[in-house]
């Protein structure tokens, strides 16, 4: 692992410890085992280390969503297959979850970061748009469904954090997938 890589990981793990107040930059390059000097050499400044983290933690995410997805022919299909693979990276990736849940709406977060972490996700907003141009889905704003579909998401693996109890989670997940489904399938 490169040093880069390691003080993305250190940053990670102490900005969900700490909060971004709470963590200092000689901390997170203490965390990492580097100098502060090799930190400001990747990172300007530790709103910059913040923001090329959230970009990194969505491609870590997309990345997985795409490794994960195999061809399907239906549409309901496909969106399922999304819904398997969004709660599995969320329970798999704890760290990155709980990163998104604390600073997806943080002012730390700078516009240009949100943008260029979104392009990387236009495979689902495409998905969506088609099917509710095939009138699949119920007719409404793609973003909103994709906004309760990600709402949805959160609350189910919320379930499974608080309900640890030996729960099927297979056959959970495709209980709150049904769910969600029966609110936007447009029957």
């Amino acid at each position: 692992m490169d040093s880069k890589d390691k003080i993305l990981n250190a940053a990670l793990k102490l900005f969900i410890r700490e909060g971004f107040h709470g963590t200092s930059t000689a901390k997170i390059a203490n965390e990492a085992g580097i100098s502060n000097g090799t930190l400001f050499h990747h990172f300007k400044t530790k709103e910059d280390l913040i923001n090329r983290l959230y970009i990194s933690v969505k491609e870590n995410y997309k990345n997985y969503l795409l490794g994960q997805m195999e061809p399907c022919e239906t549409t309901k299909g496909k969106i399922k297959q999304l819904w398997n693979t969004c709660v599995r990276w969320n329970l798999e990736n704890k760290d990155g979850a709980t990163f998104f849940a604390m600073f997806a709406n943080s002012p730390y977060i700078d516009k240009l970061s949100k943008e260029e972490a979104s392009r990387n996700f236009t495979f689902i907003s495409e998905l969506f748009q088609e099917s509710i141009d095939a009138e699949v889905l119920i007719s409404v704003n793609p973003n909103l469904m994709i906004s309760s579909f990600h709402g949805s998401v959160k609350a189910f693996v919320s379930f499974i954090a608080n309900n640890p109890e030996n729960l099927d989670l297979d056959e959970h997940i495709d209980i709150a997938f049904k769910m969600w489904w029966r609110s936007v399938a447009n029957i």
